[in-house]
């Protein structure tokens, strides 16, 4: 007779029991060991050869799963393997199901694939044959696939294992090493008390200024070395209840004792799986963002317990797990810490602050103000022809076609060549993998350098190697995702970039590892390999002043901080002038963002959800799009309107054109325009007069203070309302100035000229997406200014 079963250990006996007897075989486990893999490796092997389907979900929180264990799993021709890239959130199913001639079992429990878990470990495992419900044996069947097939579950092959292999390896050292990542205390010490200095003293007045406005989010952009997380603790003075969430222990930690010296009343707290402690009656709680996103541990607090939510190294905040703790919370303020907030990796951080930039000091505003050294950037062209390699998800290129050009003879003679003319004393040099910066670490040696590779596979004390570098003994050390947060040798005077730039916000921290100031260090000196690869064009304005999302001529030395200099050899000359100037590479570049966040959605985005989800600024889009009749024209003429859009976006397109592009130095006319927006598909279209206007224009403007502040400074909108004042202040403000194209107006009322394609509720929907983006930016970018 079927029954159920409990195993408290031992499971890999009957579960090489049924592995020898199953037609179908299917596995989720949140982690694997290499011990465990051999506990069922000849088992498996066997039921493949005999014809069993096997299909394994193994995940990848907080990397547990070594990397080796699944390449075992590969080996064996037939499993169907693949691995749940679970983003920071949780992931801990352990179940096994099996199907076979006569029925099925499937166990349940406590148990992961290692040999602990599956031999004496402390388990709980519920064995429970299908006949005892075959609805529920079924369901499970069910719910695994959902997830092998789910968007998360990546296919694993001797490709796809290798990024995974190299976080995981990074995650390792980072553990192993992390007393190294400290950060000294940029603040002001004087009689053992600690006071904000000149950068945080104009960041707090910020902060300040913002809360008057009536905003309840923000973020602080500060480049490394500037005391963020000090800065943060003079904030958090004012607030009864703090909650802190970094993605590191040892960011935490660090951040605890930040907080202490700032003030020994509080009262601290960890949440950080098994050494939490006193997360209940802290007065300032630092949490680890993977034991938060737990649902479980998420809602042992109300959504309001905490008053100020301070979320650091701000732009991953765009990860799932981030997501779902700042939708639950509802605190009084959040407030998000980051040096590198780039688009390009992921432009909805800013809309998680309602693109609220209360302060920012990027690291060349910081080199202008001596907080940081001056740089000489050095660009050498680069013979790869990326245009020739794979670009997996638009955004990272194929590492095995990548490698195989970077392991040529002619590509490490460039890099050396480029390094012995151009280097001072202390070299850091970024690579993309683990065999490059071994085989440049080689080919130094050969030409008599004192070289090292030092990564996560590196038998090197990694502490004695960064001590040689310090002292002079070593000339350069060649890295692989070691050296991007927190740890910082102010001795390194050189970097040297020997691979593409595929992500901003790596490329911005990497710099910041050169920038460090030391007595005697004038400057650091930057070697990069320009190639013709993507964002090209958005890297080198991160060099300049002007902070514009792209340049579109190559960098001078006016356009760079005080005492910088930039130069490139002449090949890398011609090809950034290729690049740079051609509009139709921007433009494809455009396209290619849009089908990459239309990928992301799973469907097209709205025009606001391009510009937060885009790598683009908004002026980037705008500009470019114009010749197209704007968004809803980009959108035709890329075919993402079908036969029926199309023929609307024609008929409507002088309206579309007039709102999308008209001038804007107040926000009035897309109030207006939203005001009549309110009515619905149905009434949009009929004329507003002043007098219906008035009062939902003036309430619009005085909902928060900074609207008022930015558009409501004139005596028109002081308290109480006045009817009049505000009617005309509409007749001569916003009725007159929009008064173009299909807008007229008659008898003090605005009015929109017949067409039947306005009346679509396509269009209606189409113009107001216009006008939520164009609000939407108009605040955001006056508040900033």
């Amino acid at each position: 007779m079927s029954e159920l079963r409990l195993h408290t250990s031992h499971l890999r006996i009957p579960l090489q029991h049924q592995i020898d007897a199953a037609t179908e075989i299917y596995m989720v486990v949140a982690f694997a060991q290499v011990s465990g893999v051999q506990e069922l490796t000849a088992s498996l092997k066997q039921a493949v050869n005999r014809g069993a389907q096997v299909r394994i979900l193994i995940g990848d929180y907080l990397y547990l799963t070594n990397p080796d264990a699944l390449e075992m799993l590969m080996n064996i021709q037939g499993v169907e393997l693949r691995l749940y890239r679970s983003k920071g959130q949780s992931f801990h199913p352990k179940a096994y199901l099996f199907r076979t001639q006569d029925g099925g079992t499937f166990f349940v429990g406590s148990s992961n694939l290692s040999h602990s878990a599956l031999n004496r470990g402390v388990e709980w495992n519920v064995e429970i044959p299908a006949s005892i419900s075959e609805d529920v044996f079924e369901q499970s069947v069910d719910a695994f696939h959902e997830l092998f097939y789910s968007d998360y579950a990546q296919i694993m092959n001797i490709v796809s294992l290798q990024p995974y292999r190299e976080e995981y390896e990074a995650k390792q050292q980072r553990i192993k090493e992390a007393e190294l990542i400290a950060e000294p205390p940029p603040v002001y010490i004087e009689d053992d008390t600690i006071t904000p200095n000149t950068v945080q003293d104009a960041a707090l007045k910020a902060l300040r200024e913002t809360m008057d406005e009536g905003r309840r989010k923000a973020m602080l952009v500060l480049a490394t070395g500037l005391g963020k997380t000090y800065l943060s603790a003079f904030f958090a003075r004012q607030f009864k209840r703090v909650l802190f969430i970094a993605h590191q222990k040892e960011i935490l930690l660090q951040a605890e004792a930040s907080y202490k010296k700032v003030s020994s009343e509080w009262k601290t707290g960890l949440l950080l799986g098994g050494d939490s402690r006193d997360e209940k009656s802290a007065d300032v709680l630092f949490a680890s963002i993977q034991t938060l996103a737990s649902k479980h541990r998420m809602q042992q607090f109300t959504p309001d317990q905490f008053d100020l939510i301070v979320v650091d190294e701000f732009h991953h905040s765009a990860a799932p797990s981030y997501r779902r703790v700042l939708d639950y919370f509802e605190p009084k303020f959040l407030l998000g810490l980051t040096a590198t907030p780039d688009r390009l990796d992921g432009g909805d951080v800013y809309a998680l602050c309602d693109d609220n930039v209360a302060y920012q000091m990027h690291f060349t505003e910081a080199i202008e103000e001596s907080y940081l050294t001056p740089f000489h950037y050095v660009g050498i062209y680069d013979e790869i022809d990326y245009s020739q390699i794979r670009l997996i998800n638009g955004r990272r290129y194929d590492q095995d076609e990548l490698l195989a050009e970077q392991l040529k003879e002619s590509v490490a003679q460039k890099i050396f060549d480029a390094w012995r003319m151009h280097h001072q004393t202390r070299a850091l040099g970024f690579c993309s993998s683990v065999t490059q910066a071994e085989y440049l670490a080689d080919y130094f040696r050969l030409q008599g350098v004192q070289a090292v590779a030092l990564h996560s596979q590196t038998e090197y004390d990694r502490t004695d190697v960064m001590c040689q570098l310090k002292q002079g003994h070593l000339d350069i050390i060649f890295a692989v995702n070691l050296f991007n947060e927190g740890v910082d040798i102010p001795e390194i005077d050189t970097l040297l970039f020997c691979r593409p730039t595929e992500s901003l916000t790596v490329f911005t921290q990497q710099i910041g590892r050169g920038l460090r100031l030391l007595r005697g260090k004038t400057h650091c000196t930057i070697i990069d390999l320009i190639g013709n690869y993507k964002n090209i064009d958005k890297k080198l304005a991160l060099l300049t002043t002007k902070r514009q999302p792209i340049v579109k001529a190559l960098p001078r030395k006016i356009d760079l901080p005080s005492r910088c200099t930039i130069e490139f050899d002449l090949h890398a000359i011609d090809l950034l002038k290729r690049m740079v100037t051609h509009s139709s590479t921007r433009r494809q570049q455009l396209e290619r963002n849009y089908f990459m966040v239309k990928e992301e959605f799973g469907r097209r985005p709205s025009y606001l959800e391009l510009i937060q989800r885009g790598e683009y600024s908004i002026d980037a889009y705008r500009s470019e799009w114009k010749k197209d009749g704007g968004y809803y024209g980009f959108l035709n003429r890329v075919g993402e309107l079908d036969d029926e859009e199309s023929h609307l976006f024609e008929e409507a397109k002088s309206l579309l054109l007039e709102v999308e592009y008209t001038d804007m130095t107040k926000s009035y006319k897309m109030i207006v325009l939203s005001i009549m927006l309110s009515r619905g598909v149905a009434g949009w279209l009929q004329p507003i007069s002043a007098s219906e206007a008035a009062r939902p224009f003036y309430e619009f403007i005085n909902e928060f203070p900074y609207r008022q502040q930015i558009d409501g400074q004139t005596k028109d909108f002081q308290s109480p309302f006045h009817q009049q004042k505000i009617e005309k202040l509409l007749l001569r403000m916003p009725f007159d100035k929009i008064a173009k194209g299909p807008f007229f107006v008659s008898e003090e009322s605005l009015h929109i000229e017949h067409n039947e394609a306005f009346a679509h509720p396509l269009v209606y929907e189409w113009v107001s997406q216009i006008v939520e983006v164009r609000l939407h930016h108009y605040f955001s970018r006056k508040a900033s200014e």
